[in-house]
């Protein structure tokens, strides 16, 4: 019998610009962003930065740029959270 990450170990992997031509081939409109990362539409009126682990922030005028591209309401996105020095 295969152990559980054997058989995880094994499944096939794909680049974040693999997956965003995944999601287009499905119908998702994926917008490019930067530094590896792309948007796609959450909700009605969202955008979603993509992939999740990418937590540095939007490059100047990326958010402006997807929010005018695609006429979303909102735009999300995650950042690593860092303590302040001074608390």
């Amino acid at each position: 019998m295969i152990s559980e990450q054997a058989a995880i170990n094994k499944l096939p992997t794909k680049s974040v610009a693999e997956y965003a031509a995944d999601l287009a081939k499905s119908g998702e409109r994926v917008f490019q962003g930067a530094s590896g990362t792309f948007w796609t539409r959450h909700e009605s009126s969202a955008m979603m930065r993509r992939s999740t682990f990418y937590v540095g922030p939007p490059a100047p005028g990326e958010i402006q740029s997807v929010l005018w591209r695609t006429r979303a309401a909102v735009a999300s996105f995650l950042l690593s959270f860092a303590r302040s020095s001074t608390g």
